[in-house]
């Protein structure tokens, strides 16, 4: 069993920024776990996913950083295909991940989707 730090899990050690300077990119975090167990978690929490969890295992270290949340409103007419109502997610899910790397973050738990339909409106949510 290893043991847990007790600072905070930064990303890069000794700095808030990647080496070279910049930005980090979306999967240069990496999660820090207490303990050996936890270690399948790590394939689970793949960084810059979006995550259907509600709760994590107690022994996870995470840092929350935020709530992100993002709507869209799209018109159903006779030429909506299946591909592009995809797309539609797709376009939000990709928004919602900007908002978290905005916020610092790397990846998404408790994550949901929701849509309501009235006369042709579709609102994302």
């Amino acid at each position: 069993m290893t043991r847990a730090s007790t600072e905070p899990a930064r990303p890069y050690a000794g700095s808030d920024s990647p080496p070279g300077g910049g930005t980090a990119a979306l999967n240069d975090v990496d999660f820090h776990f207490r303990d050996d167990a936890l270690q399948p978690w790590r394939s689970l929490l793949r960084r810059g996913e979006l995550h259907t969890l509600d709760r994590l295992p107690v022994d996870v270290n995470m840092a929350l950083v935020g709530v992100v949340a993002a709507r869209a409103v799209k018109v159903f007419n006779s030429r909506t295909t299946q591909d592009s109502r995809e797309a539609w997610w797709s376009e939000l899910r990709s928004e919602l991940l900007s908002h978290t790397r905005a916020l610092g973050g790397d990846t998404i738990a408790g994550y949901r989707e929701h849509v309501s339909i009235f006369d042709g409106v579709a609102m994302l949510s």
